[in-house]
């Protein structure tokens, strides 16, 4: 019997539908009935890319037993991280705090009022050298709960106003200067990968961010060769076009597999900005592919962008990405099957059980013609293997993301598909996605959704449109772009804006 996610628009929220414990939607309904009730409160955040969310449902929230704990206890909530950013920016804040250390799937106990006073991110079914199971967890939260409910409320307590220190900053006395800026620039460089690229060791996520202050600081050796290791790396879908959200070791090697909206967005953007500012053509190609990809893969019929595709292709995580010889063979004339096994550094012994290899840039790439015939070929081979699930709901601030990204590549690339491509998502949103209050909402509704529940759009939604509108405006000069540019940015003035300390609020003024 489904339980109270069943009504939801959300796919990740869905795919725990049908389980045996009696999740509901984060509501103002929910945190009563756990006061009312007096229960903690289970917090579960993940999206429906996440491949260690998957395996803990699997595990776990689909095992009677342990749902019946589940349901004994506490007032269990789902939350999809991508719906409900801020709730998960706070959640996560408090599992760093608590346990030095956060990600998702994201699992937080909180009083029947939402603070927290234990955090998590996976759990196995059984305790391990490491990690207590999922069930001893909850059975000792449970316990805890009754037994030692005041130490619970006074860490909670204690917790919460931690968590609203970032509130209370104050302004600065002046805008950051050039030593100020220095100084962030030699804080980066200590912590870059001199021999693989990027910065820190593994898990290793593209540095999106980062790249765009060096490239603005002009600190190019570092953006170059973090560029390229991505781009060779198996991190880079190397047939397909795109990038994989993080790799589990620091050479970029082996990736986690699933693909998200606003990451490639963020990195074609990258890789585009790199190949106008060191005229490296090499750079232009990934951002090229990489967008290619967005508008083959996740594009919808009303030109919104789907925000993932997930990490497992069937019940195998990376399934649909990687080869065997014998795949490449079948898939390739004999000379292009040996080329592509020397250019991929694919062996007969495989890099991962069963003889598969994630394809990196090993050897030296073939000359163009090859190169795109062994490409397109391999391509239409993996079209015909089980897909990665899609998760169609489309996020205003990655869709944003994407216009700028679309803009960009069109700016430095020549693509004029490209930029009708942003014309079209822009329009979409500004026809559909604000309120009448100019306000955006955080999906870009279907016509079948109940607008009414769609959460509300928070500060980035807002300032990535802006972003992106501007960008249309300056490659366009159409003045539909600046007006909608300039009416938005009221909005965040009107809603957002902290009037006593400067600065602007993750969440609107009449936000819960």
């Amino acid at each position: 019997m489904a339980n109270a996610l069943a009504t939801s628009s959300s796919p990740y929220l869905l795919q725990h539908a049908e389980h045996p414990v009696d999740w509901v939607p984060w509501s103002q309904d929910a945190l009563e009935r756990a006061s009312r009730v007096d229960k903690p409160l289970l917090i579960s955040i993940g999206y429906s890319a996440c491949h260690w969310c998957q395996a803990m449902a699997h595990e776990s929230f689909e095992n009677a037993e342990v749902a019946a704990v589940m349901n004994e206890h506490f007032v269990c909530i789902k939350v999809d991280r991508e719906e409900r950013p801020d709730l998960d920016a706070i959640y996560l804040d408090a599992c760093q705090a608590l346990t030095g250390q956060s990600g998702w799937p994201l699992h937080v106990f909180a009083t029947p009022d939402g603070r927290p006073f234990y955090a998590g991110t996976y759990f196995p079914p059984q305790p391990t050298e490491h990690l207590p199971g999922w069930q001893q967890v909850i059975e000792a939260l449970g316990t805890a709960w009754t037994e030692q409910r005041h130490e619970i409320e006074e860490t909670g307590t204690r917790l919460a106003a931690t968590l609203s220190g970032a509130a209370q900053l104050a302004p600065a006395v002046a805008v950051p200067d050039a030593p100020f800026l220095d100084q962030a620039t030699t804080a980066i460089a200590k912590r870059f990968d001199s021999v693989h690229g990027g910065f820190g060791g593994a898990p290793k996520f593209p540095p999106s961010t980062a790249l765009a202050f060096l490239l603005a600081r002009d600190q190019l050796p570092m953006v170059r060769y973090t560029l390229a290791s991505m781009a060779s790396g198996g991190i880079f879908d190397q047939v397909g076009g795109g990038f994989f959200r993080y790799a589990v070791d620091p050479a970029w090697s082996e990736p986690h597999f699933e693909k998200l909206l606003a990451d490639n967005a963020l990195l074609a953007t990258r890789y585009a900005e790199a190949a106008s500012v060191t005229g490296d053509p090499a750079f232009g190609r990934v951002a090229e592919r990489t967008l290619d990809w967005i508008v083959r893969d996740l594009s919808c019929e009303d030109g919104g962008f789907a925000s993932a595709l997930a990490a497992d292709s069937g019940s195998t995580e990376g399934a649909f990405y990687t080869w065997t010889p014998q795949q490449l063979r079948d898939a390739l004339t004999s000379d292009d099957a040996t080329t592509a096994m020397a250019w991929f550094g694919v062996a007969d012994a495989g890099s991962r059980e069963g003889d598969s290899t994630v394809l990196e840039e090993r050897g030296a790439a073939p000359e163009p013609q090859a190169r795109d015939r062994i490409l397109d070929a391999l391509l239409v081979a993996r079209e015909g293997r089980a897909r990665p699930a899609r998760d169609d709901k489309r996020i205003v601030s990655w869709n944003a993301l994407t216009i700028s990204a679309l803009v960009a590549g069109s700016e430095r690339l020549g693509r004029g598909d490209q930029l009708a491509a942003a014309e079209r998502c822009a329009a979409l949103i500004l026809e559909t996605a604000q309120d009448h209050r100019g306000r955006l909402l955080r999906l870009i509704p279907r016509d079948t959704d109940d607008h009414s529940q769609i959460p509300a759009g928070v500060l980035e939604d807002h300032a990535h449109l802006l972003d992106a509108l501007v960008a249309l405006y300056e490659a366009t000069t159409n003045e539909r772009w600046l007006q909608a540019a300039t009416q938005l940015a009221a909005v965040l003035l009107r809603d957002f804006v902290d009037p006593d300390r400067g600065g602007f609020f993750s969440t609107a003024n009449d936000h819960e």
